[in-house]
């Protein structure tokens, strides 16, 4: 039995798109399974885009709803009305009995991941050739135009491989996102954020610009002298309100606000805090932790966090990371003491 046959019968129950797809390690796939489980207009999209090929045939059908992933033997059959059939018997299972297959049960499709890559290139409008960093794994898609130019990766599978991302400037695309993010020190996106995934492909590159900066810069942060000697672990920041905060460092006492930190957006009216300084109020409320289930999470969590190190570091010039890095069951914990004490 080949290995996508076993993947038919294990999914069957589930609807594909272009992300799923792209993150099964099989590639091939029955035209009658296509039929039956794909979106409507999916497949037909990616034929449109040129990422579907004909793949070889499969010796045997697999009967649906079976979970003992065996396959049944056939033969051709015509059928009263001169049209042909696929027909074979089963001796045990749910569909114990003779059964009936469509033609299209042997057929099969490809998906190549390279035509994808480069659809992507394509509809994103990158500037630049597509490089594939790993074989079927990773793919540099190009260049986003404007200042800073950021590369665009498309990567695919639950292992990441970080050194294939060796850009400091680079967004990521990935079929697992998470797994990417908690390894990679450049935003991460799904793939679905920036590409229609369930049908005809279409494409909005929008979410990949880097974020607007507001007049706020980290030349305006004014430092605190901090004690010599001083260390996070001395550190307690304390939300007196969503603007607010007061840092405790021994026996100094400071009031700043997110302004002061160099996260506001000063194109808005009111100074308005950035999403950053919002991910630092809601790890305030779970005690300075934050988790991919945890208030505040999202697909751009590592892009913000790398933002509030540099932040809360202009202000508080220590030794070391204010934020301890990514770890498996922990997620992302301040190396001070972060209190909600609003309201």
């Amino acid at each position: 039995m080949s290995d996508w046959d076993e993947l038919v019968l294990a999914d069957q129950r589930r609807k594909y798109n272009l992300e799923r797809l792209l993150g099964l390690d099989a590639d091939t796939w029955s035209e009658a399974f296509i039929g039956e489980e794909w979106p409507p207009g999916l497949a037909n999209g990616l034929r449109a885009a040129d990422v579907l090929e004909r793949g070889a045939p499969l010796p045997r059908p697999v009967c649906r709803g079976c979970d003992r992933y065996c396959a049944v033997d056939i033969d051709e059959r015509e059928q009263p009305d001169g049209t042909l059939v696929l027909v074979g018997a089963c001796e045990e299972g749910v569909a114990a009995g003779l059964l009936t297959f469509p033609l299209s049960a042997l057929d099969t499709l490809r998906l190549d991941a390279g035509a994808v890559a480069r659809a992507l290139a394509r509809g994103l409008q990158l500037e630049g050739d597509v490089d594939e960093a790993s074989p079927g794994r990773v793919w540099r898609l190009g260049e986003l135009g404007g200042a800073p130019r950021r590369a665009v990766y498309l990567a695919r599978g639950r292992e990441p491989l970080p050194a294939c991302v060796p850009e400091a400037h680079a967004v990521v695309l990935a079929t697992h996102p998470d797994r990417w993010a908690a390894v990679l020190d450049v935003p991460v996106f799904p793939l679905r954020r920036v590409v229609g995934v369930d049908g005809p492909l279409t494409f909005d590159p929008t979410p990949l610009a880097p974020p607007a900066k507001g007049k706020a810069t980290r030349a305006t942060v004014r430092p605190i002298s901090v004690p010599a000697g001083a260390t996070w672990r001395q550190v307690t920041v304390r939300f007196v309100d969503d603007d607010t905060v007061d840092v405790v460092v021994g026996a100094l006492r400071e009031r700043r606000t997110a302004a002061d930190f160099g996260m506001t957006d000063g194109r808005k009216s009111g100074s308005v805090p950035t999403e950053p300084w919002k991910l630092l109020r809601a790890m305030a409320k779970n005690g300075g932790r934050l988790t991919w289930s945890g208030e505040g999470a999202s697909d751009k969590a590592r892009w913000y966090i790398k933002q509030l190190r540099e932040g809360i570091s202009a202000v508080l010039p220590l030794e070391g990371s204010p934020i301890r890095d990514y770890s498996a069951g922990r997620g992302w914990v301040t190396a001070f003491v972060l209190v909600d004490r609003r309201g």
